[in-house]
């Protein structure tokens, strides 16, 4: 398929417009076109189905594609993101002792830093790749951030019953 077919085609399915065209010559001239590769397309337009399920909280914000989209091999990013998020949710709550939508529901804009760092931690491989070290630091990581879990879930979820 020409370049020419490549634009049109671009412009009708995806409303993508070229910054410049094609020369006469058929050379290509400064065409550049948004990130189409699948997890970048789902990322932008991902909406968390938890958010329909809520019955409070519901203008609080939900959990992000950055987060939830991922490549495949690799959604033990997923796994530990929300691990992380259970651990400084319980955290919140044991400090101050009080359920409220933002501790229940966080922006998470501020912590991707601190998460992506965690994410490079354990590698940039997908699981099917890593070596045992790295399937021992992962799950080494994971553990640690749930270990609170179980001590805490049932005086959270008294607190928890109806945010305020």
């Amino acid at each position: 398929m020409n370049l020419a077919k490549v634009s049109l085609v671009a412009t009708v399915c995806f409303g993508i417009t070229a910054a410049s065209g094609v020369q006469a010559d058929g050379e290509q001239v400064g065409v550049t076109l948004p990130d189409l590769t699948p997890a970048a397309v789902q990322e932008d337009g991902y909406v968390d189905p938890s958010l329909k399920r809520r019955t409070s909280c519901t203008q609080s914000p939900s959990r992000p594609g950055w987060v939830m989209v991922q490549p495949k091999g690799y959604e033990w990013r997923v796994e530990l993101a929300m691990a992380w998020k259970a651990l400084r949710t319980r955290r919140m709550l044991a400090e101050d002792g009080t359920c409220t939508c933002d501790t229940l529901y966080p922006d998470w804009t501020a912590a991707r830093p601190d998460i992506e760092a965690m994410w490079e931690s354990i590698g940039t491989q997908p699981r099917a790749k890593w070596s045992p070290s790295t399937a021992d630091l992962y799950y080494e990581t994971l553990s640690g951030l749930s270990r609170e879990h179980s001590n805490m879930s049932v005086a959270i979820g008294r607190l928890c019953s109806s945010p305020e």
